[in-house]
């Protein structure tokens, strides 16, 4: 019986509360029938809050109406009201949002609130806050033509300067009104930025078209900025978002906030949007950064290296001061590729990084390109060919256009001039070379310092999500992994390229923006993470043969500018190449008369008959080539050769060997043995013989500073014993290479000789035996075929004929192919010519030249 009535009482309670409840939604529902007079005679009476307070009832009771047919109607009307009450609190909201009323915001806010017209009243504040900003900038740029004299980033910089006053002051402000303040923040200065008149775009667009491609650093700068400004936006953002998120606070409680409690904000927040519309204006010229930066890079290379030299200088006297000046240009040119590469990494924050190289090298191959020019000008100022010999024989190479080079009544010191010319163009090679290597160690580093930002790497080099975060956490991540760059530095700044002072400015909208545009491409990511790759890895055989072409003492694997390299190995040895054909010039111009001399015909030394006739002949007045003494004393081409030769040593040691040695692997005529090696990447010695060089011989040359290959003193010149340290081993195997030269060049001619007689020959002889000394005092190792052609030349016909058939029998004899023959190294020394019998060409040349076949 007790639960039967316990239950009866259960059923009637709950009859009775529905009861209730559907009393009061009928009374609800009958309400809606006076809403309209109701609320109309409160709008009469500008009793705001009862007007917001009836309309909130209204809004509950329509959820009651929901499945009637009336639900329509009734909510049309509803929102109807709600308009007119919106329109009567306007003025009231913009009032207290401009005199900072915080406690009549704080019930316009709530009246809002009850409206569920949140997002209206921040419009209303966002628009309140934003224009006084926006009215300054329109009268800023607005009506702006002349863009020359526009310091765009200061202009910037002061406008941002009046938004952050702005943010924050609004930050200490509206903690008190809004619970999400941090997103009313980011919103405030989204809406700020984009309601500006002109956009960024147009403003930037306008300075393009204005200024031309002089517009990149002003850009870059104006970046920058932005960058800085954004910067402390966030900042202040993070810093109303710590506050608010604190543990100990709670949620907000009630719509309408009491004076003494703040809202809390217990949520997340998104930084990555507050600043699209200036970083989506910078990202259309960020996409052409690449090519935009060449072109500005190739302008100002060609302000300090013309690209037409024959317009720029017209006499020697000139070429020798530009070449002055030359060494004045690698300053301000690796300033130049410096800055590049700083625009590059503060304009698109590593993200552009995959054409860094083409930027960088772009630099380089521009400053090479017109250095060889002028190169190729003073080669053909100087009327030399490809051997060093006048094309035009005498009176080829002049200076101040009066004096002739080969007038050997023209002082010493003039040649020397020419000769420092091209010292001066080595120099700019090797100086070149050294500082785009310690750049390119620079700007690896600073690449690797962004890495972990751009491909989204957590602290132990793990990638993170492909996709940034876009909550806050997050962002705090990514602020803690960018560290101030140190960029590499090698010389005072020019007002174009960012402060190296100025900090690096983390800015979460940036980043965002660069990370979701088509910069951030699987090749960039490619690229960044094969900075560490080992040298055995991909591509480096390519690698490896450019590094050891240009330093073969120490491996150093250059990772930006190894495209440059074989450009600056090439322009190294042409200016290497044009110091030695200046020195082997007179040389090979006393040389090259050689094999037109009428002595070499005589059967008889004239000096010997008292008639006055010989068989001489007539001898062109003025040749200077040959002694009329008719004596076997060595003529006087061959002695001034000798001189010449003998001269070399006091005059190369005046010079820097630091400049000399630089290439110095890259010389002709010189063998691994003069290196004082066995390495595989020294030349090889057969390619002594052809005399090319580097260039010539097919492969880059070898560019290596007299420290490198020399440093542990063991001398060139395979002669006997060389020098005993790196300065001496370096003027010593120039002296080898261009004594080699002549000696190659003085074999050339003399197998030319179109015929010779008995006295001829003797005479040739002993011109063959002086020079042989020259070479022996200059501890420089004799060619053996020139000294076997010494001694066939002093042989009687009868003796030369005799070996001649000698060394024939023993070419025809049986097993004579096993070994060497022809023109092969002199073997040991013999009874009756068979020292001979291993130069069987040799012995059939000079045979041919005296006319001779043999005795059988």
């Amino acid at each position: 019986m007790p639960h039967e009535a316990f239950d009866a009482l259960l059923r009637l309670d709950t009859i009775r509360s529905r009861m209730v409840a559907a009393r009061a939604a009928l009374q609800e529902a009958d309400s809606w029938n006076t809403l309209t007079s109701e609320l109309d005679a409160i709008f009469a009476t500008q009793d705001v809050e009862r007007a917001s307070g009836r309309l909130a009832e209204a809004a509950k009771s329509l959820v009651v109406l929901q499945d009637t047919a009336e639900f329509e109607e009734r909510k049309a009307v509803l929102i109807r009201l709600q308009n007119q009450l919106e329109a009567l609190l306007g003025p009231k909201v913009i009032a207290a949002l401009n005199g900072y009323d915080i406690e009549e915001s704080r019930k316009c806010y709530g009246m809002f609130e009850q409206m569920q017209r949140r997002e209206a009243f921040a419009s209303y504040y966002y628009k309140t806050r934003k224009a006084p900003l926006v009215s300054s900038w329109s009268t800023s740029f607005s009506g702006l033509s002349d863009f020359t004299r526009l310091d765009l980033a200061q202009k910037l910089s002061l406008f941002y300067n009046d938004v952050l006053q702005m943010i924050q002051r609004e930050a200490e402000w509206c903690p008190k009104l809004f619970p999400n303040h941090p997103q009313v923040l980011a919103v405030l200065t989204q809406q700020t930025l984009s309601s500006l008149k002109p956009t960024f775009s147009s403003l930037f667009s306008a300075v393009e078209n204005s200024v031309g491609i002089d517009y990149l650093p002003l850009i870059v700068k104006a970046y920058s900025a932005t960058l800085a400004f954004g910067h402390q936006v966030e900042n202040i953002i993070q810093s109303t978002y710590s506050e608010s998120a604190a543990p100990e606070r709670s949620r907000r409680s009630s719509a309408s906030h009491p004076p003494h409690r703040k809202p809390s904000f217990s949520g997340q927040i998104d930084l990555t949007q507050w600043g699209q519309a200036p970083f989506d204006a910078f990202l259309l010229h960020q996409l052409a950064y690449s090519a935009n930066e060449v072109r500005f890079v190739t302008k100002q290379v060609s302000q300090m290296l013309p690209a037409d030299w024959s317009a720029a200088v017209s006499s020697m006297d000139e070429i020798s001061d530009t070449t002055k000046s030359l060494l004045d240009v690698i300053p301000r040119a690796v300033l130049t590729i410096e800055n590049a590469f700083k625009r590059g990494i503060v304009f698109t924050q590593g993200f552009s990084s995959t054409s860094t190289k083409e930027v960088l090298n772009s630099a380089v191959l521009s400053i090479i390109s017109r250095v060889d020019a002028l190169i190729s000008l003073v080669r053909d100022k100087l009327n030399i060919d490809s051997k060093g010999i006048s094309k035009s024989g005498r009176g080829g190479m002049r200076f101040n256009d009066e004096d002739d080079f080969l007038d050997r009544g023209v002082a010493e010191e003039d040649e020397w001039i020419l000769v420092q010319i091209g010292l001066r163009l080595l120099l700019f090679c090797s100086t070149l070379y050294r500082k785009l290597r310690q750049l390119d160690s620079g700007c690896v580093q600073t690449l690797k310092r962004l890495r972990s930002t751009v491909l989204q790497e957590d602290d132990a080099g793990n990638l993170l999500e492909a996709e940034p975060s876009r909550k806050m956490p997050a962002q705090k991540r990514l602020s803690q992994q960018i560290a101030p760059l140190s960029l590499p530095t090698t010389g005072s700044q020019v007002d174009l390229s960012p402060p190296p002072s100025e900090e690096w400015q983390h800015c979460a909208s940036a980043l965002f923006t660069l990370q979701t545009s088509k910069l951030n491409d699987m090749q960039l990511r490619r690229f960044l993470t094969s900075l560490d790759a080992p040298a055995g890895g991909s591509g480096a055989a390519a690698e490896e043969r450019t590094t050891r072409s240009v330093l073969a003492s120490k491996a150093v694997r250059l990772v930006l500018f190894s495209p440059s390299m074989d450009q600056l190995t090439s322009l190294s040895l042409r200016a290497q190449r044009l110091i030695f054909d200046l020195l082997f010039q007179p040389l090979g111009a006393q040389i090259a008369q050689v094999t037109n001399l009428d002595v070499w015909g005589l059967t008889r030394d004239p000096s010997s008959s008292g008639s006055g006739s010989s068989d001489l002949g007539p001898i062109a007045e003025g040749s200077g080539a040959y002694d009329l003494r008719f004596s076997l004393s060595p003529l006087s081409y061959i002695t001034r050769v000798g001189e010449t030769l003998l001269t070399l040593p006091q005059q190369l040691e005046v010079h820097s060997n630091e400049v000399l040695g630089f290439g110095v692997m890259g010389l002709p005529y010189l063998k691994a043995s003069d290196f004082g090696g066995d390495r595989d990447d020294w030349p090889d010695d057969d390619a002594m013989g052809g005399g090319g060089g580097a260039e010539e011989r097919g492969d880059e040359g070898l560019l290596v500073g007299a420290e490198g290959n020399l440093q542990d003193g063991e001398g060139g010149g395979g002669g006997g014993g060389g020098a005993t340290d790196a300065g001496e081993d370096v003027t010593h195997l120039w002296i080898t290479a261009i004594a080699r030269a002549t000696v190659a060049s003085y074999q050339e001619v003399i197998y030319a000789i179109p015929k010779l007689g008995a006295h001829g020959a003797r005479q040739l002889a002993a011109d063959i035996d002086y020079f042989l000394k020259v070479l022996e005092a200059m501890d420089v190792e004799a060619i053996p075929e020139l000294e076997a052609t010494a001694q066939l030349l002093d042989m009687t016909d009868e003796e030369l004929a005799a070996t001649l058939d000698r060394v024939a029998a023993a070419a025809a004899a049986p097993g004579a192919g096993d070994g060497p023959a022809g023109d092969g190294p002199a073997g040991e020394g013999g009874d009756g010519g068979r020292q001979f019998e291993k130069h069987e060409g040799l012995v059939r040349k000079i045979a041919l030249l005296r006319n001779l076949t043999g005795t059988k």
